[in-house]
C-alpha cells in the first residue's frame, strides 16, 4: 500500500515505499547538495563552490516528484564516517543508487 503525502507550499509528492535502494552515491563532483525539492535551492553548508567528491553517500529516507525532476532525500554521510547533513534533498539525475 503506498502512502502519500501532500507537502506543504509546494506540489510534490513524498512516497516512502518507491525507495528502491537504501544508499547512493553521487555520479561525480558537480552534484548538488539542496536545503529543499528545488534545483537551485542549494543547502547553505555546500554553497560557494563547495563541492562534494565521489565517496560521499546518502542513505535514503524518501523519494519527491516535483516539477522540475525526481528528488531523494536522506541522510548524508562522510567518507571518514558520521552524518554530515540531515534531511538533504539531491537530484536524482545527479546520483547512482545501483546499489
Amino acid at each position: 500500500m503506498f502512502r502519500t503525502m501532500a507537502l506543504v507550499g509546494a506540489s510534490l509528492l513524498f512516497t516512502s515505499t518507491q525507495v528502491l535502494a537504501l544508499t547512493c552515491s553521487p555520479k561525480d563532483v558537480t552534484a548538488r547538495i539542496l536545503k529543499s525539492a528545488q534545483p537551485n535551492d542549494i543547502h547553505p553548508d555546500w554553497q560557494g563552490g563547495s563541492n562534494i567528491g565521489t565517496a560521499w553517500t546518502l542513505k535514503l529516507s524518501g523519494r519527491v516528484q516535483g516539477a522540475t525532476g525526481t528528488y531523494l532525500r536522506g541522510d548524508l554521510l562522510s567518507p571518514r564516517g558520521g552524518v554530515v547533513n540531515r534531511g538533504v534533498f539531491v537530484l536524482r539525475s545527479e546520483w547512482d543508487c545501483s546499489n
